[in-house]
């Protein structure tokens, strides 16, 4: 993250720096939850995971990588989500509510404790995010797998489907049609300028920890 905000974030719209700036100025840094949403909108390993709320979306982000091997739509039911959520907190924080905070410090403290939930806070100028009909889940703690975080949480109605490789192109031309493409996601131009850094920050990280290559 610090190499984001030091490579990445003079490219970033004003919108998305006026969104920003609310976090750096209370938590009197730029490395917090925010950058971290805003840094894995574009391709920055963090512990949040990407969702959709619509199936259009999330089935193109299916199809529209590594189109010679098969995909995956994960779905949740977020009203599940955010009531089993609920019942963590008490554990984690001695509290029921207005925990947000509480995550901030723990995130800033590089304190990690066992909980999922999703970001409350990202319906701001966020345009790519809002065009991308965007929800994120995120963790207090180092982890891949949400899909298992999300069982281990109770939520009951979620579940995978398989989109197989052979499918994708067809299925790009047919949510095409409906006005699901690459330019109306926000992937072109300045934002596909922006991933491009961000690769390159990300591909240093993981040499310098040892880390396979992203395939």
């Amino acid at each position: 993250m610090d190499a984001f905000n030091k490579r990445a974030r003079h490219a970033l719209d004003p919108l998305v720096l006026a969104y920003l700036k609310q976090p750096d100025e209370r938590w009197h840094t730029q490395i917090h939850t925010g950058t971290m949403f805003v840094g894995r909108h574009f391709g920055l390993p963090t512990r949040c995971l990407d969702w959709s709320r619509s199936a259009d979306i999330a089935l193109f982000f299916a199809c529209n990588d590594k189109k010679d091997t098969d995909g995956v739509v994960w779905h949740v039911r977020l009203d599940e989500l955010c009531e089993a959520a609920k019942l963590q907190w008490q554990s984690r924080f001695g509290k029921p509510s207005d925990v947000e905070a509480d995550m901030e410090c723990d995130f800033l403290a590089r304190k990690e404790r066992k909980w999922i939930s999703h970001m409350k806070y990202i319906k701001t100028g966020v345009s790519r995010a809002k065009g991308q009909k965007a929800v994120v889940t995120h963790t207090g703690h180092i982890c891949n797998d949400h899909a298992f975080e999300l069982t281990h949480l109770g939520v009951k109605k979620t579940g995978r489907i398989a989109v197989a490789a052979h499918a994708k192109d067809g299925l790009l031309r047919e949510l095409a049609s409906r006005g699901t493409t690459s330019e109306s996601l926000g992937l072109t131009g300045a934002g596909k300028q922006l991933e491009a850094i961000v690769h390159v920050i990300c591909t240093n990280v993981r040499s310098k920890l040892q880390l396979p290559p992203r395939t």
